[in-house]
């Protein structure tokens, strides 16, 4: 460290501005460092030649332990975080066009990574995103790894908040793959979950829209033959992001009126006015029912900013 402070500090020679660009910062440091990702020396380099008030500093890196939670406290409200997702279904459709159908199944398969977009057929495509996913995870092992595959950058943890009660869960947590391109390759594109695929797309672009992210748990009272029973059910999606708050629900097809009934279950019981909405993969256009909740087609939503306030 007194290495890269000396080395710094014999670049600012004179009164100019000076831009410090300290790319992957997390290879400059010990993995005993990390382990203690608040009381890191680097910070302190930096944090000195913060001090000369002609020098900005711009550091990248793939650990969000250290990024994050340390470099914040560190700098205690001088520095700022800039999260990079993959690219959006509406970035991914602007370059790409076409059938927005297509280019939404092309986006469920291979995802967001930007070079994915420069690669010429599926072949390449696929040997990419292998080549960077190529970690070799055991199922046994898998529960004590999802807080470094976390704060990588590979994963993203939403909490389970109970509606009612306006408390969280401690277990268990939800996982959403950053880029779904990555999880795909992991599984060899084997298993296409697109239940699943669709969701946690939905729940990337959400972050990507600046809003905090939980998974909702409502309980619900029965009544069958004359007994009552209580059960939870899930809300995909609790939002906030200032004053504002929805529910979201994901469903890949409600065509059937038993599913739909079930998909609206939980918001009906929210017992609540906050925005309620149901994202289901059609191309309708977006539509308000009897009880005021949503109903938006899966690419109004992606392509369409605004498409929760419709």
């Amino acid at each position: 460290m007194e290495a890269l402070s000396q080395y710094i500090r014999s670049k600012i020679t004179n009164k100019k501005m000076y831009y410090i660009l300290i790319d992957e910062v997390q290879y400059a440091i010990t993995k005993e460092e990390l382990k203690n990702s608040e009381n890191i020396r680097l910070y302190n380099v930096l944090n000195g030649v913060l001090r000369l008030r002609n020098v900005d500093i711009y550091v990248t890196g793939s650990n969000s332990k250290m990024l994050t939670k340390g470099v914040l406290t560190a700098f205690r409200g001088r520095g700022d975080e800039i999260r990079v997702y993959p690219i959006s279904f509406k970035e991914y459709y602007s370059f790409v066009g076409g059938d927005k159908s297509d280019a939404y199944e092309e986006y469920a398969l291979y995802g967001g990574m930007p070079l994915v977009l420069s690669k010429k057929n599926e072949a390449e495509k696929m040997s990419y995103l292998q080549t960077v996913k190529n970690i070799q995870v055991s199922n046994t092992t898998l529960s004590n790894y999802l807080d470094y595959l976390s704060e990588s950058f590979l994963f993203s943890n939403a909490k389970r908040y109970d509606v009612k009660g306006k408390k969280y869960f401690e277990y268990p947590s939800k996982y959403y793959c950053t880029d779904i391109g990555l999880r795909n390759a992991r599984l060899n594109f084997r298993q296409q979950e697109e239940t699943h695929i669709m969701e946690n797309i939905i729940y990337n672009e959400l972050l990507c829209r600046g809003y905090s992210v939980d998974v909702g748990v409502v309980e619900i009272t029965e009544t069958s033959a004359g007994k009552k029973t209580k059960k939870q059910c899930e809300i995909d999606f609790v939002l906030n992001r200032g004053a504002k708050k929805y529910y979201i629900q994901s469903a890949l097809n409600v065509s059937e009126q038993i599913k739909l009934e079930t998909e609206l279950r939980p918001l009906k019981n929210t017992k609540d006015f906050f925005k309620k909405i149901l994202i289901s993969k059609t191309s309708m256009k977006p539509w308000t029912d009897e009880d005021g909740i949503l109903h938006l087609g899966l690419y109004e939503f992606l392509l369409n900013e605004d498409s929760l306030e419709l």
